[in-house]
């Protein structure tokens, strides 16, 4: 008869769940990013690395940077991000991105590498479309004054006029 021995095995880890936080901004406005660790602590000697998926936004290695030479940085965000120096003291490694664009939208990693242990920090940035008065573009078809109207609305179903008057290209 053999006998059979049971092991059990216990593992203990400690896992840090970065929490979402949401950045909601209009097309063209400045969008803060925030990523901040205790404000005890000093990290203007420490390494921070913002990304957007595989795109590098923004990358601060003990005062080193895109703003200062520093290569890498996806040319989408080239000379609109910029860091809040004076918050680096108080462990404030957030982001400004300015003339925000529609492309803009979507999630962000705040990333310390080399803390023990490392610490992310996740942000959802929105940028909300805005109609901007393009008369001065002279661009072909351009309307200030669309109009708009309901025709009729029954058992659930609208018909709309549009108007948009101008001068549209040939289409020949």
């Amino acid at each position: 008869m053999k006998h059979l021995a049971a092991f059990i095995l216990i593992v203990t880890t400690s896992l840090t769940v970065p929490t979402l936080t949401k950045v909601i901004v209009e097309e063209g406005s400045a969008a803060v990013l925030p990523c901040a660790l205790s404000s005890k602590q000093d990290i203007t000697n420490v390494l921070f690395d913002w990304m957007k998926g595989r795109q590098e936004v923004f990358m601060y290695d003990a005062g080193d940077h895109y703003n200062n030479g520093r290569p890498g940085q996806d040319k989408q965000f080239k000379a609109r991000v910029s860091h809040l120096e004076e918050e680096l003291k108080h462990g404030n490694a957030s982001i400004r991105i300015n003339n925000t664009r529609v492309s803009d939208s979507g999630n962000y990693t705040c990333y310390f590498p080399r803390l023990n242990p490392p610490r992310v920090f996740s942000v959802q940035l929105f940028v909300s479309p805005s109609y901007m008065d393009r008369l001065a573009e002279n661009i072909l078809g351009a309307s200030m004054t669309p109009y708009t109207a309901i025709l009729n609305a029954t058992e659930g179903r609208v018909t709309l006029r549009c108007e948009v008057p101008g001068v549209f290209p040939n289409q020949s």
